[in-house]
Protein backbone atom coordinates (compact mmCIF):
# COMPACT_ATOMS: atom_id res chain seq x y z
CA UNK A 1 0.00 0.00 0.00
CA UNK A 2 2.60 2.57 0.95
CA UNK A 3 4.48 1.86 -3.08
CA UNK A 4 1.02 2.64 -4.51
CA UNK A 5 0.05 5.79 -2.25
CA UNK A 6 3.77 7.14 -2.98
CA UNK A 7 4.63 6.10 -6.50
CA UNK A 8 1.04 5.08 -7.89
CA UNK A 9 1.08 3.79 -11.53
CA UNK A 10 4.47 4.91 -11.73
CA UNK A 11 6.04 2.02 -9.70
CA UNK A 12 6.80 -1.55 -11.00
CA UNK A 13 8.12 -4.20 -8.93
CA UNK A 14 10.34 -7.04 -9.44
CA UNK A 15 10.37 -9.95 -7.53
CA UNK A 16 13.82 -11.57 -7.47
CA UNK A 17 12.84 -14.30 -4.89
CA UNK A 18 11.62 -17.83 -5.50
CA UNK A 19 8.10 -16.85 -3.86
CA UNK A 20 5.67 -15.61 -6.37
CA UNK A 21 3.44 -12.90 -5.64
CA UNK A 22 -0.45 -12.10 -7.35
CA UNK A 23 -0.07 -11.39 -10.59
CA UNK A 24 -2.85 -8.36 -9.31
CA UNK A 25 -0.14 -7.00 -6.88
CA UNK A 26 1.22 -3.18 -7.84
CA UNK A 27 -1.63 -3.07 -10.17
CA UNK A 28 -0.05 -5.63 -12.71
CA UNK A 29 3.07 -3.97 -12.79
CA UNK A 30 5.24 -6.77 -11.52
CA UNK A 31 7.24 -9.24 -12.15
CA UNK A 32 7.73 -12.34 -10.15
CA UNK A 33 11.65 -13.69 -11.28
CA UNK A 34 11.92 -16.72 -8.99
CA UNK A 35 15.54 -16.91 -8.79
CA UNK A 36 16.98 -18.74 -5.52
CA UNK A 37 19.29 -16.78 -3.02
CA UNK A 38 23.23 -16.92 -3.25
CA UNK A 39 22.91 -18.88 -7.12
CA UNK A 40 23.42 -17.02 -9.76
CA UNK A 41 20.44 -16.91 -11.76
CA UNK A 42 20.21 -17.69 -15.77
CA UNK A 43 21.70 -15.58 -18.25
CA UNK A 44 18.55 -15.33 -20.22
CA UNK A 45 16.65 -14.24 -17.15
CA UNK A 46 18.51 -11.49 -15.98
CA UNK A 47 18.74 -10.20 -20.01
CA UNK A 48 14.67 -10.12 -19.84
CA UNK A 49 15.31 -8.98 -16.54
CA UNK A 50 16.81 -5.64 -17.19
CA UNK A 51 15.31 -5.79 -20.80
CA UNK A 52 11.61 -5.03 -19.04
CA UNK A 53 13.51 -2.98 -16.85
CA UNK A 54 15.06 -0.37 -19.58
CA UNK A 55 11.42 -0.30 -21.48
CA UNK A 56 9.31 0.69 -18.25
CA UNK A 57 11.86 3.12 -17.48
CA UNK A 58 12.05 4.92 -20.92
CA UNK A 59 8.36 4.86 -21.34
CA UNK A 60 8.24 7.71 -18.79
CA UNK A 61 10.84 9.77 -16.36
CA UNK A 62 8.67 9.40 -13.67
CA UNK A 63 8.22 5.64 -13.79
CA UNK A 64 10.65 3.86 -10.55
CA UNK A 65 11.17 0.32 -10.65
CA UNK A 66 11.37 -1.64 -6.94
CA UNK A 67 13.79 -4.24 -6.95
CA UNK A 68 12.75 -6.69 -4.00
CA UNK A 69 15.60 -10.52 -3.13
CA UNK A 70 14.66 -12.46 -0.38
CA UNK A 71 17.82 -11.07 1.39
CA UNK A 72 18.24 -7.35 -0.26
CA UNK A 73 21.64 -7.97 -1.19
CA UNK A 74 23.32 -10.69 -3.77
CA UNK A 75 20.68 -10.92 -6.39
CA UNK A 76 19.62 -7.32 -6.41
CA UNK A 77 23.15 -6.60 -6.26
CA UNK A 78 23.68 -8.78 -9.62
CA UNK A 79 20.00 -6.99 -10.91
CA UNK A 80 20.64 -3.30 -10.12
CA UNK A 81 24.58 -3.44 -11.48
CA UNK A 82 23.63 -5.41 -14.75
CA UNK A 83 20.73 -2.91 -15.59
CA UNK A 84 23.63 0.24 -15.14
CA UNK A 85 25.75 -1.68 -17.20
CA UNK A 86 22.80 -2.34 -19.76
CA UNK A 87 21.72 1.08 -19.94
CA UNK A 88 24.96 2.64 -20.12
CA UNK A 89 24.66 4.20 -16.43
CA UNK A 90 27.85 2.68 -15.92
CA UNK A 91 30.87 1.53 -17.81
CA UNK A 92 32.43 -1.20 -15.99
CA UNK A 93 30.91 -4.30 -13.79
CA UNK A 94 33.40 -3.35 -11.05
CA UNK A 95 32.48 0.03 -11.13
CA UNK A 96 28.83 -0.36 -11.25
CA UNK A 97 28.67 -3.15 -8.72
CA UNK A 98 30.95 -0.46 -6.38
CA UNK A 99 28.60 2.16 -6.98
CA UNK A 100 25.76 -0.06 -5.52
CA UNK A 101 27.31 -1.36 -2.97
CA UNK A 102 28.41 1.91 -1.45
CA UNK A 103 24.96 3.30 -1.58
CA UNK A 104 23.20 0.57 -0.19
CA UNK A 105 26.50 -0.75 1.95
CA UNK A 106 28.35 2.12 2.73
CA UNK A 107 30.59 0.39 5.22
CA UNK A 108 31.19 -2.92 3.28
CA UNK A 109 32.08 -3.66 -0.09
CA UNK A 110 28.07 -5.17 -0.69
CA UNK A 111 27.23 -9.61 -0.33
CA UNK A 112 27.37 -9.92 -4.16
CA UNK A 113 28.78 -13.91 -4.26
CA UNK A 114 31.43 -14.53 -6.75
CA UNK A 115 29.05 -16.71 -9.02
CA UNK A 116 26.81 -13.51 -9.03
CA UNK A 117 29.85 -11.23 -9.77
CA UNK A 118 30.92 -13.00 -12.58
CA UNK A 119 27.12 -12.96 -14.33
CA UNK A 120 27.40 -8.70 -14.49
CA UNK A 121 30.51 -9.29 -15.94
CA UNK A 122 29.97 -11.13 -18.99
Amino acid sequence: QMVMSRYGRNAYFFNLTPNEYPKEAFGGRMMNCGWSPLVAPSMKSIIHLTDVMDRWLLVAPENIIIVHCQTGTGNTELAVGTYFLVSGLDKSAPSALNFYGASRYPNTAGFINPSQRRCVEY
